[in-house]
């Protein structure tokens, strides 16, 4: 690191808690759905879908806890991430003077990824144990390019955002 950067607590706004909240239900969501969902899973279950939404691969039906530990692991990491923006990357110099504005911007970008994340991969569960009980499984033809703008979007503004003065 060429320069050393303020280390501060960032305090969080309304919104940031709003975020928080969603994502840590959407992930106890998965895991309860999960839980009351297993006994009636057959015992292979859409795993892998195509560019089109198809299921293109099939597992034991243990594999549906993979989503909510991959989830977990994801949220709760970026959740602790989040606790040290001094060591993020940054497209500008971070100085005392907009230290607060820029770590605010990069962890406001890291909750809302979570909660996309916890959000798009909890509908990814629903469909699984949907198509695995009713034996249509098809994911939504808008999901791909929802989960591209839901990550690409709050990206492309927080860049925009960090650089404006």
């Amino acid at each position: 690191m060429p320069t050393e950067r303020p280390v501060i607590k960032v305090p969080k706004e309304k919104l940031d808690w709003a975020f928080e909240i969603i994502t840590f239900s959407c992930l106890v969501w998965v895991w309860f759905y999960c839980f009351i969902s297993y006994s009636t899973l057959p015992d292979n279950i859409p795993v892998h879908y195509n560019e089109l939404g198809f299921p293109n691969g099939y597992g034991s039906k243990d594999t549906i806890w993979l989503i909510p530990g991959i989830v977990t692991i994801v949220v709760v990491g970026l959740y602790f991430l989040n606790k040290y923006p001094h060591l993020f990357n940054y497209g500008v110099n971070i100085t005392e003077e907009n230290a607060l504005r820029q770590y605010r911007l990069s962890n406001r970008l890291l909750r809302v990824i979570s909660m996309n994340i916890a959000a798009l991969f909890s509908y990814i569960v629903y469909k699984e144990v949907d198509g695995a009980t009713t034996g249509y499984s098809q994911l939504d033809w808008w999901f791909i390019p929802l989960l591209l703008a839901s990550l690409i979007t709050p990206t492309i503004w927080t860049i925009i955002s960090s650089s404006k003065k």
